[in-house]
């Protein structure tokens, strides 16, 4: 947890700390997960829209930009929450 120590004050880190590891990966995997999946998903539409016709949907694209920035929300609100917790 050494990461967000930083951004949290020292009395919150140990609220964090206390809850238990399992859950903790999951404020570290989802953005890294949204995030592989954004640069997948963004060069498989490059390759499609490449040549003379556009034929690719950005359907794709665009959900995984949503799954990002929903991931990134979620975490910032819970960087609030502990912060006022």
């Amino acid at each position: 947890m050494p990461l967000i120590e930083p951004f949290v004050p020292k009395r919150q880190f140990e609220v964090l700390r206390s809850h238990s590891s399992k859950s903790q990966w999951l404020f570290f995997v989802t953005p890294l997960a949204t995030a592989i999946l954004l640069v997948v998903e963004a060069i498989q539409y490059r390759k499609g829209t490449r040549g003379e016709t556009a034929t690719g949907s950005f359907f794709m694209p665009g959900l995984a930009i949503f799954l990002f920035l929903e991931a990134l929300a979620l975490d910032l609100y819970i960087l609030s929450q502990l912060r006022m917790h």
